[in-house]
């Protein structure tokens, strides 16, 4: 086993919790009792899992760096685990929670915030370990994204989350088809 292989396992065990998170949520919506939801909400737990799937997938690209160092998986890991705590934030502990609107409207300001940081940490791994110049789209549209996604924290107006949706799901979108043609 290398050395990116083995830190794959941890990254996917990070990952597949978050992903549980996700699917937990979503089938307590199943439970019969009349739950009330956005479609926001759903569209952002659906959003933070193809982000996660993406992530794991994406990990193919570290096979460039030659050598690890511990603060660079730590940065790594710290990606992950932002993944994580807004899939974890995504839907409230008691599963029997009917009101979830007023629930996502008291977390939904944090949750953006990880996205966020998700996006400044992406932004840093992409030209600290991958090495992607500073200047092409991957970095410049991450660290927009950090900026915006923080004001969108600020300020969770549902209109604005809204459009945050559209970008982060345009830039996963685009991302995913760069991988796909690259790889």
């Amino acid at each position: 086993m290398g050395i990116l292989e083995f830190i794959q396992v941890l990254v996917a065990i990070i990952i597949g919790l978050g992903i549980s998170e996700i699917l937990k949520g979503i089938a307590d919506l199943l439970r019969p009792g009349g739950r009330s939801v956005s479609a926001l909400h759903l569209a952002i737990a659906a959003y933070l899992f193809i982000q996660q799937v993406h992530v794991w997938w994406a990990g193919w690209r570290f096979a460039s760096v030659r050598a690890w160092q511990f603060h660079e998986l730590l940065v790594y890991l710290l990606a992950v685990m932002v993944l994580y705590l807004a899939a974890r934030l995504t839907f409230p502990e008691d599963p029997s929670s009917r009101d979830l609107r007023t629930y996502f409207d008291h977390v939904a300001s944090r949750i953006w915030a990880l996205i966020a940081a998700f996006f400044g940490l992406a932004a840093i791994i992409n030209m600290w370990l991958i090495g992607t110049p500073f200047v092409t789209v991957g970095p410049v549209s991450e660290i927009l994204l950090f900026a915006f996604l923080l004001l969108v924290a600020r300020m969770p107006r549902p209109w604005l989350q809204t459009v945050a949706l559209a970008l982060v799901s345009a830039h996963l979108l685009w991302r995913a088809i760069s991988l796909s043609l690259t790889a």
